[in-house]
């Protein structure tokens, strides 16, 4: 299962690729904004807009007890189990989840399932419309990204690709 992985992966000596998916995803796009070792990006269900589509989804009481300091018990994809969210997480991802100033040019790619049942496949959509250097692969599957490992591994193959191609007209 491919969900909530994290991975490094150089390309050239000095060019880093990131790969996340999710929450990892969100942050894999905020370190390629500021690290300018990163000349490239695989997303996988990118948790993009994550607050505005998640916390409507909790009742008022969850939210309340929340806000209070209490932790929030969420099911945890990666786990497969029923994990503690503390309240730090919602201030945290307020700053996280606005992505209007993610706009570093370079090869990204992104792979979103149709039946994505916790971060909306719009988010994705929403991202790449606005970004042309942005590839969004739409796939039938749910944010697990189960049964498809053969076409992510081929957007990261085209990713390489696409990373190198950008180094040679560089020179």
């Amino acid at each position: 299962m491919l969900t909530h992985t994290r991975a490094l992966i150089r390309a050239q000596p000095g060019q880093v690729l990131l790969v996340g998916s999710s929450l990892g995803g969100l942050l894999a796009t905020w370190c390629a904004q500021w690290e300018s070792q990163v000349k490239g990006l695989l997303l996988l269900a990118p948790a993009f807009e994550f607050l505005h589509h998640w916390l409507p989804q909790l009742s008022s009481e969850q939210r309340q007890s929340w806000e209070q300091g209490k932790p929030l018990w969420i099911h945890h994809h990666g786990e497969n189990r029923s994990l503690p969210l503390g309240p730090l997480f919602l201030q945290h991802m307020a700053f996280f989840s606005e992505t209007s100033s993610l706009v570093r040019q370079l090869p990204t790619r992104i792979v979103h399932g149709q039946q994505d049942e916790v971060i909306d496949l719009a988010a994705s959509r929403h991202f790449a419309a606005s970004r042309p250097w942005v590839h969004l692969l739409e796939v039938n599957a749910d944010h697990g990204l189960a049964g498809v490992s053969g076409l992510i591994w081929r957007q990261m193959e085209i990713l390489v690709q696409d990373v190198a191609a950008q180094g040679v007209s560089k020179q």
